[in-house]
């Protein structure tokens, strides 16, 4: 009975985040945020992974998140998985769904369209990969999608050419840094312990899943080169993905392998980029780049690909060196450069400055509810 009058007297929105799992990676990260930062007393989020919950899923359910699982294959063409969501739906009618990457989106809109509930969906990359179906698939059910949230201007762009969509489909909201976690900076020469690294090595880092887009491959390459400039320096990659045999094989071919240490997938990431003397990301292509984010804000200093929304970053944060992407002897040249002049960038307290009026929660949040608003009235 008193759930019931609850149940009653509760005028929060209901809004359903649909995801294939919620294992590590930045749009996985931003649900922890929201489940973190979104008025509670507004809205009642549900967050349902049709895959496997994810380490970021266990951190979603340790900050009070209601989190399900479907325990299902999550590729767009398994219908058991469309089916399974349709029923959960119909269980616990949500006001709102929003759903990230390519098949929870399609899960989710279909979804939508047949319970008449508001889609938004997320784009978090310039996904080149696609192939003419996926294409197809996303121009139809665009239709039926209330907005498209994208990361920079750069997936925007993309976006509108290569699904033919207009510019007032698509919302322009950029990822954020928890800054909370700033708050107690992890201990230097604690971090550096940790991974087992003198102070007189020069320690360079990069973050990302590992698949083609990342140009793990092409910062192996690289060090090669920095190493026979620089022979005590060290790489550690963290991160899981794919390609991860590959390139563990690749630096042994390089004769790198006793320089580059691969960490797999890590929680606390703040600890590994305090450890740094240099921060790198060599993408391909990027949406934005969280990790680019987090480490500017600890005043590390970054080498990056000129591509995607990282040009984006770097007109706000001065002190992010930018290289052509995919040209390994300009990374090595940037990286080496780094080396020769050990001390920090002066531009890089800037950059925390800069991170904390732009890339903040409160910033994505206040215009995320935005969009909630205009969808649910």
């Amino acid at each position: 009975m008193h759930k019931a009058m609850q149940a009653m007297t509760d005028s929060r929105k209901n809004i359903l985040f649909i995801m294939q799992d919620l294992e590590m990676g930045g749009a996985e990260q931003l649900k922890l945020c929201i489940q973190k930062y979104i008025n509670k007393e507004k809205y009642r989020i549900t967050y349902c992974c049709i895959n496997r919950i994810g380490i970021i899923g266990e951190e979603v359910i340790k900050n009070g998140g209601n989190v399900i699982c479907l325990n299902i294959n999550d590729k767009f063409y398994n219908l058991a998985a469309t089916y399974k969501l349709y029923k959960l739906v119909r269980k616990i009618k949500p006001d709102l769904i929003q759903s990230a990457l390519f098949n929870a989106n399609f899960h989710a809109r279909i979804v939508g369209m047949l319970v008449s509930t508001p889609v938004i969906i997320e784009e978090h990359g310039m996904y080149a990969w696609k192939r003419w179906y996926h294409i197809l698939i996303d121009r139809i059910l665009s239709g039926f999608t209330y907005k498209i949230i994208v990361p920079s201007k750069s997936v925007k762009d993309f976006l509108m050419a290569q699904e033919a969509l207009s510019s007032d489909k698509i919302e322009v909201l950029y990822n954020c840094v928890d800054l909370d976690l700033m708050k107690s900076k992890p201990v230097r020469e604690d971090e550096r312990r940790r991974l087992g690294a003198r102070e007189d090595v020069f320690v360079v880092g990069a973050v990302g899943t590992l698949r083609k887009e990342k140009g793990h491959d092409i910062l192996l390459d690289a060090f090669k080169i920095v190493l026979a400039e620089c022979k005590s320096a060290m790489l550690f990659i963290v991160g899981d993905g794919y390609l991860y045999r590959r390139l563990t094989e690749k630096s042994r071919m390089l004769s790198i392998e006793k320089n580059v240490i691969f960490l797999g997938r890590r929680l606390g990431i703040l600890g590994f980029l305090s450890a740094l003397d240099l921060f790198v990301m060599p993408s391909l292509s990027e949406g934005l780049g969280i990790a680019l984010l987090e480490a500017a804000s600890l005043r590390v200093p970054c080498v990056a690909s000129e591509v995607g929304g990282i040009n984006e970053i770097a007109e706000e944060l001065d002190g992010i060196t930018l290289v052509k992407p995919n040209n390994a002897y300009a990374l090595a040249g940037a990286i080496i450069n780094k080396i020769e002049n050990k001390a920090k960038s002066a531009k890089a307290a800037y950059a925390e400055v800069k991170v904390k009026e732009i890339f903040t929660p409160g910033f994505y949040i206040n215009r995320l509810e935005g969009i909630y608003n205009k969808a649910l009235n």
